[in-house]
């Protein structure tokens, strides 16, 4: 009866490591960024432009198979700003929301009021430019 129990506490706690592997957080570690030596001022029609491009990459990348691609432009000025957001695919879609959502924090941070800018973290990765790229 004793090696029933132990096999039956055994088997359980192999079930909920193997079950836990997968759940949890996305490594955010920074492991590269590039910003563009040209910046734009503050209230620039950039700026708005480049607030709805972030919003729509952290939104639409985990929907859309985790690699995305999108452009935002304002009117009246047409000022336009191009992304590109990509999570690790391994992670599940509210962890490449987590992954993005820390990747546009740290690419504001990282490249405040620059016309360009990209930030690799572990699992996930964020590009913004003033010009159309494919990656």
């Amino acid at each position: 009866m004793a090696s029933f129990h132990k096999i039956t506490f055994l088997a359980t706690v192999i079930m909920i490591v193997l079950l836990s592997v997968g759940w949890g957080y996305p490594d955010t570690k920074r492991i590269y960024f590039h910003c563009s030596d040209d910046s734009y001022e503050i209230n620039a029609s950039f700026n708005q432009s480049l607030s709805s491009i972030l919003d729509d990459l952290v939104d639409q990348t985990p929907k859309s198979g985790f690699n995305y691609y999108s452009s935002s432009s304002t009117d009246p000025d047409n000022v336009v700003a191009y992304g590109h957001g990509a999570c690790n695919g391994e992670l599940t879609i509210p962890d490449c929301h987590i992954c993005m959502q820390q990747a546009c924090f740290q690419i504001l941070v990282d490249c405040e009021q620059k016309l360009g800018g990209q930030v690799q973290l572990k699992d996930c990765r964020l590009r913004y430019e003033d010009y159309p790229f494919v990656e």
